[in-house]
């Protein structure tokens, strides 16, 4: 499987608090059936030298302990209005140098301010894969708002712990809904530790395998994380609107 969202990255967000915890994730996302992840540390207005330093450093630590875990560089951006400009700066990163940038946005806000950056990012190139949709509070109220954010071309990625119900009743019923009228392109763990939302994903597989298909765990797990990684387009889905 395919994680495009984990802070495994060492004391540099409330992820991993030291390498040896980053370490102890990788091993563990291995076992679990992870082969590559991006390490997206929260990032608001730059940090791209510090990020890329901080990933060969963990390869480096990765290859002594010999596990064989292929880490990406990306971030989890806050999506602000400078954004696009940080982005072409190089001073903000996209999931693994790809046109894909992470961005999230808070939980509560004017639902007129993500679409409105969203829309830059579009017009600037990007093809922004959003964070969590699932767990805001106004795509709860009003989850009609996410047909403009997929009309533009944006990507939705799901937390793997809204499907156990981590973020409340709300958010998992959402998190299903998603999936099942075709709007969630990649589902991740959003792993911050090795004792605390760890980066698993294989229960997820089972989940989706369970209550959706196995096409549909390929599809989320697998198949579009990968081709996110290279840059590829993703196909536009078939979805049952809201």
């Amino acid at each position: 499987m395919v994680d495009l969202h984990c802070h495994i990255l060492p004391d540099m967000d409330d992820g991993a608090r030291d390498v040896r915890e980053s370490l102890a994730m990788a091993q563990l996302a291995l076992e679990r059936g992870t082969t590559q992840l991006v390490a997206t540390p929260h990032c608001h207005t730059d940090g791209a030298e510090a990020v890329n330093r901080a990933i060969e450093f963990l390869r480096e630590q990765l290859q002594c302990v010999g596990l064989p875990l292929a880490v990406f560089p990306g971030m989890e951006i806050f999506a602000d209005e400078n954004t696009a400009r940080l982005l072409q700066d190089g001073k903000l990163l996209t999931l693994g140098g790809s046109r894909y940038p992470l961005v999230e946005f808070a939980f509560e806000c004017d639902e007129r301010l993500p679409r409105r950056l969203l829309r830059q990012l579009v017009e600037a190139g990007y093809r922004p894969v959003v964070a969590h949709p699932e767990r805001y509070t106004y795509i709860q109220q009003e989850p009609r708002l996410l047909n403009d954010w997929l009309d533009m071309g944006c990507l939705l990625q799901l937390n793997k712990g809204s499907f156990s119900g981590q973020f409340g009743p709300r958010c998992q019923a959402l998190a299903f809904s998603l999936v099942a009228r075709g709007y969630a392109a990649v589902i991740s763990s959003d792993g911050h530790g090795f004792d605390r939302r760890t980066p698993t994903l294989d229960r997820t597989w089972d989940l989706i395998c369970q209550d959706f298909s196995p096409r549909a765990a390929e599809m989320l797990l697998q198949e579009n994380p990968r081709r996110i990684l290279r840059n590829f387009p993703i196909p536009a889905p078939r979805l049952h609107r809201f």
